[in-house]
Order: C-alpha cells, then structure tokens, then sequence
C-alpha cells in the first residue's frame, strides 16, 4: 500500500501566499521528476525565501497535490460555499499565468502552464457538477454549458473574465434558444455589473438577442430587478432596445401581467423601481417616451 505523502514547509520568511507558491512548484518538480530532495525557492524580487522539504511525496498527479494543499491550507476553519472553492481555484490559475508569463521568473515555465492548465480543468468540473447538482436533473451538466452554470452561479467578474478567455467559443452557444447573457442579467446579486459586464464585454451583440421566450437581455434584467449600473451596460450597448415592448411569447406569472406590451422605462414603473432608477432610465428613454405619446 502507499504511503500517504505530504508536502512540509520547514522554514520561511514570506507570506503564506507566496509559501503556497513554493510548495506548488516544488510538488510540481517532484511529480515531473520522481526525486527526494530539498528545494531552497527564492521569491525575487522581494528576496523572501522558503525552504521546502518532501517527506515521501507520493508520485500522483501533481494537480490533485495542488489543489488540495490549496484548498485546506487557506480554507482550514472556516465555511466556505461551493463557488468561493470555484473562485479560489480560478484565482490561483491567474496567478500562476502571471509567474508563466514573467520572464524573470525563476521557476519552470512548462511547469507552471501545467498547474495553470490544470486549475482550468478543475474549475471546470466543478462549475459544471455543482450547476448540474443545483438546476440539472443529472450531474454534471455538459462541457458546452459551462459559461452558463458560471454565470448562473455567480462567479466572481473577475473570474467570469477568465472563464469567457478561457472558453471564447462558448459566449455565443445557446441552451435551448438562452446564451450566457440571458443567464447573466437575471442573476442578480453580489458584483451583478461586473458579472455582466464580463460577458457583455465578451459578446456585445448578444444584447440584441431575444431568448427563447422572446425576451431581450434589458427586459430580462428589470423583471428580476437589476441595479441601473447593469440596465444602463445593456442600454449602452443595444439603445434600441428601450423601444422594444415586452412581449413574451410564452404565460408569464401573474405579477408581470401588467408589464405586457410596455417599453422598458414603463415597465420599471410598473414594477415599482425606485426614484433615482426611473430618472435615469427617463433621461434614457426620450425617444421612447415620445412614441407612446404619439400613438394616444
């Protein structure tokens, strides 16, 4: 049977963080090179050093090794939701893309890209077994849908950013008549502009596309109650869409009955936004406003 392995950091003058760092290298190095040695890492240009020692590390995959030290290292005593681990995974991989990308950087550029690919397949797999668990009758959801569950889960903007990098194709992929960015407008909540933002940025002409129930992405928006930073990114980027009424093609619930028919600065009053939001969407709307006056 073998033994169980662990990496064990006997002395250093650096943060946590950049300890990690060291010992994800190291692992990495060990993985490549099945060697039992002491590895002394220096952190220029901060001059912080670590030494790194294995005791018996294992010849396993040196992502799982990562990942896991990741994880309960930075984790350990506390709560954390399925999407901050996500989160935590994906903001390792730009980190290590920053080290492969700095030509001073003293570590192994191939092995740094194998850790950033590897953060990359593991968020992935995650993303899609935690949608596919939460909004899927079987998990995990299919590959093609991963910017989707991103976006209905609530992955940081930051994150988000990096999924649609990493994933280009898959902006413009519809799940049944829906692109991401119908997925993304109606999940309201923390960061919800920059969560839009980061797909809008990706794919500005999906602001121009109805879903499948023939809602346009703003219409969407305001019916789950979007903050005006969000409305106003997807006015910016399709303004024509402040004429089009709501018409859906299919029922509605019964609170949204009274929103058939009306433009978008009407719907918001209809749905009780406040104040500030409807003067603003006001000064928006002009053109809007005068074609409803006119057909009276």
């Amino acid at each position: 049977m073998t033994e169980q392995r662990k990496a064990v950091i006997k002395n250093a003058d650096m943060s946590e963080e950049m300890q990690q760092d060291a010992v994800d290298i190291a692992s990495a190095a060990l993985a490549k090179y099945n060697i039992e040695k002491t590895f002394f890492v220096n952190k220029q240009p901060t001059n912080a050093t670590c030494t790194v020692s294995t005791t018996s590390i294992p010849p396993t995959s040196v992502g799982r090794m990562s990942s896991s030290l990741t994880l309960s290292r930075r984790l350990e005593g506390r709560r954390i939701s399925k999407m901050d681990c996500v989160n935590e995974i994906l903001d390792r991989q730009q980190r290590l893309a920053a080290m492969a990308s700095d030509t001073g950087s003293l570590y192994s550029i191939v092995d740094l890209q194998m850790l950033v690919e590897h953060c990359k397949e593991s968020a992935k797999l995650k993303i899609l077994a935690y949608y596919g668990e939460t909004y899927l009758v079987v998990a995990p959801a299919p590959e093609e849908l991963v910017l989707h569950a991103a976006a209905e889960l609530k992955v940081s903007p930051l994150n988000s950013a990096q999924l649609v990098q990493d994933y280009p194709t898959l902006i413009r992929h519809e799940n049944h008549g829906v692109l991401p960015l119908h997925v993304v407008v109606a999940a309201t909540g923390v960061d919800h502009a920059g969560r839009v933002k980061a797909f809008l940025d990706a794919f500005p002409e999906a602001a121009k596309v109805m879903d499948a129930k023939g809602l346009l992405p703003v219409q969407i928006a305001l019916l789950h109650g979007a903050e005006w930073e969000v409305i106003k990114l997807l006015i910016d980027a399709f303004p024509a869409a402040l004429q089009y009424p709501f018409l859906p093609c299919v029922p509605v619930p019964e609170e949204f009955c009274t929103t058939i028919g009306l433009r978008p600065f009407h719907m918001a009053c209809s749905l009780k936004y406040e104040l500030n939001f409807l003067f603003q969407l006001l000064a928006e709307s002009q053109d809007s406003i005068a074609a409803a006056a006119s057909r009276r």
